[in-house]
């Protein structure tokens, strides 16, 4: 009776090895499947085929959108500027009447 159990158990804790087993693959290959996708976009991106390069021109068209959003960020300042010059001339206006 306790040799049938352990028996019982071990095949269990084999199906569930292989199960294990089954769904670690399964999730390298889609890890394997995602990253290949990643680096084909890169590719795309940089146009390049060497890592390091690809890298380097990730890196630079990165600083070129942060220098994009500081130009935004400074134009929207000078046009809240001007905005509020322009309503400091018209409180002006109103008060010399």
């Amino acid at each position: 009776m306790q040799l049938l159990e352990t028996e019982q158990a071990v095949d269990q804790a084999r199906k569930s090895s292989k199960s294990h087993e089954i769904l670690i693959t399964q999730r390298v290959q889609e890890f394997q499947e995602k990253q290949a996708d990643i680096d084909n976009r890169l590719r795309k991106i940089t146009d390049s085929d060497n890592s390091d390069e690809t890298v380097e021109r990730f890196e630079e068209s990165m600083q070129k959108l942060r220098n994009l959003d500081i130009a935004k960020g400074y134009f929207e300042l000078l046009q809240e500027v001007d905005n509020l010059r322009y309503w400091h001339r018209i409180k002006h206006k109103i008060g010399q009447l």
